[in-house]
C-alpha cells in the first residue's frame, strides 16, 4: 500500500509521522510525504522522500499559519499534487494540519490523524474534571473553544471546494482512524473516548548523531557525580524572563543542566559555566543520563521522559497540546507544575529539587515507562494504518485486537 503523511513543518510534529512511516516503509509499503521545504533535510537523513509543492515549489504546511482557511487550501493543493504524483492508498495527516481531512473528502481517500500525547477534544462523555493541583480551572472551556476554532477552519475550508457539511454530531477532525501517543495509565480509560480513537503510545523519532561536545559534557557530568536536568523549553507566548528567574533559581544547585532552546520565545541571556545549552540536543543521547526534565510540556519531551521513567517540572505555554499534557501528568503523578509566567526563581528551585528527590514522582514515571513500553508505539500505529488501508473504513477499537 501507499502513504501519503501530510506534516506541518517541525521537527516536533514530524517526529512521529517519521518514525510511523519507517515502520511502514520496512514492511514494504510506500511513503512519502508533503511539508514544508524546511523539513526535507530531516526526512532525507531518515531515507525519506518529500513531494514539492508543485512544478514549482513553495510554501506549505507552515507551523506559524496554520488553521487559517486559505492555509488549509494550500496544504490540499500541495497534497492534490501528491495524489497525482504518488498515487496514495491512505492519507496520514494531524490535528494542526487541517488539509489532509479536506482533500481525503475531495479524493475519496482514507484519512488517518496522528496526534499528540493528549486527545485534543471534547469526547461527550467524560470529563478530567478539576484537580485541586490543577493551574487550569477553565481547562474544559479551553477544549470548547480550540474545538469551535478548529472545526470553523475546517468547514471554511471545506466551503472553498464546495464540499458538503459532514453528519450532525460529528467530529469532523478524528477520520477514519486517530492516533494518540498516549497509554490508558496517563490518558485515562479509552472506552470514553470516540470509537475511532486508538491510544498507541510514544512515536518518537530520536535524533542520536554524534555530538563530541555533548558527549564529552556528559562524560563530564557523570564524573561530577550530579544529576542531570534536561531542559526543554518550547514556545510560551509571552514569558521573556523566564531563562533569567531559571538560572537565578537553579545555577548554584549542585546540578548539571542540559539545555535545548531552540524553538522558545523567553531570552536566552547569561548561561552558568556547568549547563550546556544550545538551540538543539538530542534527547534520546540526553535521556538515558538525565535524572529529571524540566519542559514546555511538548509531546516530545514529556514522552521522552516517561520513556526513560524521569518525573517531571512542567512550565505549561497556551499553545498545542502543554496544558492538556500537563494536566495529565498532574492526575498521573508524574509531574509538578509551575506558571511559566509567574513563577519566580525559589518557586522554580524548590519545583526542580522536588522533582528530583521524589521517590513518588519517580516511582510513578517507571510504572508509565512500562505502560509506554507495552503500547507498541510505531508499530501499533503501522498495524492499524495497515488495516485502514485493506478496510477503506473507519478503525473502530472493538473491531480490532
Amino acid at each position: 500500500m501507499r502513504y501519503l503523511f501530510g506534516a506541518v513543518g517541525t521537527a516536533g510534529l514530524l517526529g512521529p509521522m517519521i518514525a510511523v512511516a519507517q515502520v511502514l516503509q520496512k514492511r514494504g509499503h510506500a511513503v512519502a510525504f508533503v511539508t514544508s521545504a524546511a523539513m526535507e533535510p530531516l526526512l532525507s537523513r531518515n531515507q525519506l522522500a518529500r513531494i514539492p509543492r508543485g512544478t514549482v515549489d513553495g510554501p506549505s504546511f507552515e507551523a506559524d499559519v496554520i488553521g487559517h482557511p486559505l492555509e488549509t487550501a494550500r496544504q490540499v493543493r500541495h497534497i492534490e499534487y501528491g495524489v497525482q504524483s504518488f498515487r496514495p492508498d491512505v492519507l496520514v495527516g494531524q490535528p494542526t494540519a487541517l488539509g489532509p481531512l479536506i482533500a481525503g473528502r475531495r479524493f475519496s481517500l482514507p484519512v488517518a490523524m496522528l496526534g499528540p500525547a493528549a486527545y485534543l477534544w471534547p469526547d461527550g462523555q467524560r470529563g478530567w474534571g478539576e484537580p485541586p493541583s490543577t493551574p487550569f480551572p477553565q481547562f474544559g472551556e479551553l477544549v470548547r473553544v480550540r474545538y469551535q476554532e478548529m472545526v470553523a477552519a475546517y468547514e471554511g475550508t471545506a466551503q472553498i471546494y464546495g464540499l458538503p457539511p459532514g453528519p450532525a454530531g460529528q467530529n469532523p477532525l478524528l477520520g477514519d482512524l486517530c492516533l494518540v501517543q498516549s497509554v490508558p495509565e496517563l490518558e485515562g480509560s479509552p472506552e470514553g473516548l470516540p470509537d475511532q480513537v486508538h491510544l498507541v503510545g510514544g512515536c518518537l523519532c530520536e535524533d542520536r548523531a554524534t555530538n563530541p561536545g555533548l558527549d564529552a559534557w556528559l562524560q563530564d557530568a557523570h564524573r561530577s557525580g550530579q544529576p542531570v536536568l534536561y531542559l526543554c523549553l518550547g514556545r510560551f507566548f509571552g514569558a521573556p524572563d523566564l531563562w533569567r528567574d531559571l538560572v537565578q533559581g537553579l545555577a548554584d544547585l549542585p546540578i548539571r543542566v542540559a539545555g535545548s532552546v531552540g524553538r522558545t520565545d523567553t531570552v536566552i541571556e547569561e548561561v552558568p559555566a556547568h549547563w550546556l545549552v544550545l538551540d538543539h540536543l538530542p534527547q534520546g543521547a540526553v535521556l538515558p543520563h538525565a535524572a529529571a526534565v524540566l519542559s514546555g510540556g511538548t509531546t516530545t519531551s514529556v514522552v521522552g521522559a516517561l520513556q526513560h521513567g524521569l518525573p517531571l517540572l512542567l512550565t505549561p505555554g497556551r499553545g498545542g497540546e502543554h496544558q492538556d499534557l500537563t494536566l495529565r501528568c498532574l492526575h498521573a503523578g508524574v509531574a509538578l507544575d509551575l506558571p511559566a509566567l509567574t513563577a519566580s526563581p525559589a518557586e522554580i528551585r524548590r519545583g526542580a529539587l522536588k522533582v528530583l528527590e521524589s521517590g513518588t514522582l519517580r516511582a510513578n514515571a517507571q510504572r508509565l515507562q512500562q505502560a509506554f513500553a507495552r503500547a507498541g508505539g510505531p508499530t501499533r500505529a503501522a498495524d492499524l494504518l495497515e488495516e485502514l488501508g485493506r478496510s477503506r473504513r473507519p478503525v473502530l477499537r472493538a473491531t480490532v485486537q
